[in-house]
């Protein structure tokens, strides 16, 4: 995450826990950048094979109501869908 200035390895096998506290969200940066396409990117930072160029992943970072917001939404297309809980 090269706008959080985060970097860790990732070892096969290993679980590895970062902490990080955002502090813009992914919306607020939209509007910094001028770039209403904006995504904090997942970059991989080392060249580690031949799909090294396809090793992309994107984070969202909402407000705490947005993300509410999400979970909610989650849970209603879940029970839409005959299940009975996200978290189950």
């Amino acid at each position: 995450l090269p706008e959080f200035r985060i970097k860790q390895d990732v070892v096969p096998g290993l679980v590895i826990p970062v902490w990080f506290t955002p502090t813009v969200t992914t919306e607020e940066m939209r509007q910094r950048t001028g770039n209403p396409d904006f995504q904090y990117e997942i970059a991989c930072a080392q060249l580690c094979g031949l799909g090294h160029y396809k090793m992309r992943g994107f984070l969202t970072i909402d407000t705490p109501e947005e993300y509410q917001k999400w979970v909610d939404d989650q849970e209603a297309q879940l029970k839409e869908q005959g299940a009975d809980s996200v978290w189950n």
